[in-house]
């Protein structure tokens, strides 16, 4: 289904290739301005969809891999553009994209495909880093990145703990709290796409 936050997840995952080729071509100002537009998607991607009630299963899968692109790609960009910003970020950096990546791996092993809890934690985090990788890369500023490296644990240990506790994939599962709230009730057993906590009955889903 084609909608409005879905779009926005793809126009991020076609900049992706755009900006590996303004990196390559050592393009700084164009690359940090359209970078700056792939923060901006995601953004407001999410509030679009709850605004809208277009939340869904498939925008949240397209939300995930969209995030993933990026950010595994970032250490890669700044390699390129600005190596030594990269060599004094290096230990921050190599934190921030360890407690991304091992919630990613945990979710792959264990679903199949990636997780797209988009926890609290996530949000923040992922605010924080674009915000502070603006910083570090556009004006040298240091401090702002380095500070959400704790966030960005802590995010990663809520996120694992959620995974582990779910028994089947499901999107948009806030907290660890939240993951054992949809266990206690049974809720995570077998995810229907779409459905929600507010549309289960103890006989079945609204709808079947």
């Amino acid at each position: 289904m084609i909608t409005i936050p879905n779009a926005l997840s793809v126009v991020r995952l076609l900049l992706v290739p755009v900006l590996y080729l303004l990196a390559m071509r050592g393009m700084h100002a164009e690359f940090m301005g359209l970078l700056v537009v792939s923060f901006l998607t995601d953004l407001v991607d999410g509030p679009i969809a709850r605004r809208l009630n277009q939340i869904s299963d498939i925008g949240a899968q397209l939300d995930s891999w969209a995030d993933f692109a990026v950010y595994i790609s970032l250490p890669v960009w700044g390699a390129w553009l600005w190596p030594e910003v990269m060599h004094i970020q290096k230990p921050y950096v190599t934190a921030v994209l360890v407690s991304y990546i091992a919630p990613v791996i945990v979710g792959v092993i264990k679903y199949g495909r990636l997780p797209s809890l988009h926890t609290y934690g996530a949000k923040a985090s992922a605010l924080c880093v674009g915000l502070s990788v603006i910083l570090m890369f556009g004006f040298r500023i240091y401090l702002p990145f380095r500070l959400c490296v704790p966030l960005a644990v802590v995010t990663a240990l809520d996120e694992i703990a959620a995974i582990t506790v779910l028994r089947s994939w499901r999107p948009n599962v806030r907290t660890t709290w939240h993951a054992i709230r949809l266990r206690r009730s049974g809720l995570d057993i077998a995810h229907i796409p779409n459905a929600t906590a507010s549309s289960y009955h103890p006989h079945g889903w609204k709808g079947e």
